[in-house]
């Protein structure tokens, strides 16, 4: 596992990168709970976020022996990515994890991979209303 982690107050960029295997799944959760909580987020963002991206994890499939969670920080809000996970047209939505943060959406890059980005934050809006 290698991260590149900085105090928040210091960066505006974290980018973490762990093994694909489910046991290291929980870390990345760890992870998006202290930069919810870093901006303050109302708990029921925080584990929403959370729970969005152990949807993705759980439920798509890595291309590669290791996934990469991205965090750029904007004042109150965060864009998360997460990735590369195997293209699969029929999980371009994904109506769960929309649900759970302002805005998700899938974009290609590394060749075909798939990787989702998550946004939070900043105008008080999480997923639930």
């Amino acid at each position: 596992m290698s991260a590149s982690l900085v105090t928040l107050a210091a960066m505006d960029r974290i980018s973490l990168t762990v093994p694909a295997e489910p046991a290291f799944h929980a870390t990345l959760r760890l992870v998006v709970g202290g930069v919810g909580s870093r901006l303050q987020l109302p708990y029921e963002q925080v584990d929403e976020l959370q729970l969005a991206v152990e949807a993705l994890v759980s439920g798509r499939v890595s291309v590669e022996s290791t996934l990469v969670l991205e965090v750029e920080l904007d004042g109150g809000a965060a864009l998360v990515t997460i990735g590369p996970f195997a293209s699969d047209p029929e999980r371009e939505r994904d109506p769960i994890v929309e649900r759970l943060v302002r805005r998700a959406r899938v974009v290609h890059r590394d060749g075909d991979a798939d990787w989702v980005e998550l946004s939070v934050g900043a105008d008080g809006e999480g997923g639930s209303p």
